[in-house]
């Protein structure tokens, strides 16, 4: 969407709502022939093993940006623009693998479903001399908060690894500038 008012304190603003889902399959079936000892093949050393991992995701959004130019291009122009940006993630996956060789769940999940949320704005001045030279002075700030929500399938993920785990992923908040 883009709007260009009569009479205002800026020339131009241009706006996006999005919308995006995302998602992966990937699979993957293998088999190895059995261990042969003096060319006698040994029962049950053959193994095969079906793999499929997902991944999606899920992105709602809106950003903005309005401008106003100031001066004449044959001196000094000044297009100075200010915005902000707003978003909000969902992503989860499940990795599940059947293998005649191993023991324990098929069903893994390797990341804990996670929600993230996105903020910013920014100001700059896009100075342009002479039709010549440019220079970009601006300030940008931004904030994301990343929720994890660490279902049962990924605790009981986490346990299973023992000692070789790790403790469940917590909040996470970020500023920066």
């Amino acid at each position: 969407w883009q709007w260009t008012p009569q009479q205002a304190w800026f020339d131009q603003m241009e706006s996006h709502a999005y919308w995006q889902h995302a998602g992966s399959l990937s699979g993957s079936d293998s088999a190895s022939k059995p261990l042969i000892i003096m060319g006698t093949p040994i029962p049950g050393t053959e193994r095969t093993r079906r793999q499929r991992i997902t991944f999606d995701t899920e992105i709602l959004g809106l950003s903005s940006i309005v401008r106003r130019d100031i001066g004449r291009e044959d001196t000094l122009l000044h297009r100075l623009m200010a915005g902000i940006d707003f978003s909000e993630e969902s992503s989860s996956n499940r990795f599940t693998r059947v293998d005649s060789g191993s023991i324990g769940s098929p069903d893994r999940t390797s990341f804990a479903p996670t929600d993230t949320s996105r903020a910013g704005f920014f100001f700059q001045d896009e100075m342009q001399i002479a039709r010549k030279w440019f220079i970009t002075p601006g300030l940008r700030r931004d904030w994301q908060q990343i929720t994890p929500d660490p279902n049962q399938a990924y605790l009981d993920r986490l346990a299973s690894l023992g000692r070789f785990g790790q403790d469940p992923p917590t909040d996470y908040d970020n500023f920066s500038v």
